[in-house]
């Protein structure tokens, strides 16, 4: 019986003191997310920020308009290594929109950042991003 009682204990213990949760107690934030870079290189967007973004926070939090409406894509996280992230562990800084096809020659199109992306301590971008640009052949630029 006292041995299972330890061993409970031991469990209770080490799910207190997992690292998550440790983090995720010792959060403090007094400022939203900054926009550090906004980067289109074939046919993804990348806007990194200033800290970590929250994973549930990034959907619809990223589009792209042309002259129809909103153009097809998937918004997903990187970490700051680059790698592709689910945005499960909270650690990426990086929200991507990949788009589904490419951009057509000469179409007017406008990406947008909404203000619904929010940090790890649920503070969200105070102010909304739009970048206006024309289609062209081989297009990729860094803001």
């Amino acid at each position: 019986m006292r041995k299972s009682a330890f061993l409970l204990g031991l469990i209770l213990i080490s799910a207190f003191l997992h690292p998550a949760w440790i983090r995720a107690q010792i959060i403090y934030d007094r400022v939203p997310p900054k926009i550090q870079t906004i980067t289109f290189v074939k046919g993804v967007f990348r806007v990194t920020f200033d800290e970590e973004i929250h994973p549930v926070s990034i959907n619809n939090s990223l589009e792209l308009l042309d002259d129809q409406g909103p153009v097809a894509g998937s918004i997903g996280m990187q970490g700051e290594d680059g790698a592709v992230t689910t945005g499960e562990d909270g650690l990426a800084t990086i929200v991507t929109l990949k788009l589904s096809g490419g951009l057509s020659l000469g179409t007017r199109y406008t990406f947008n950042v909404k203000t619904s992306i929010t940090d790890l301590a649920g503070k969200a971008l105070e102010q909304a991003q739009s970048i206006s640009f024309v289609g062209l052949r081989g297009y990729e630029w860094v803001l």
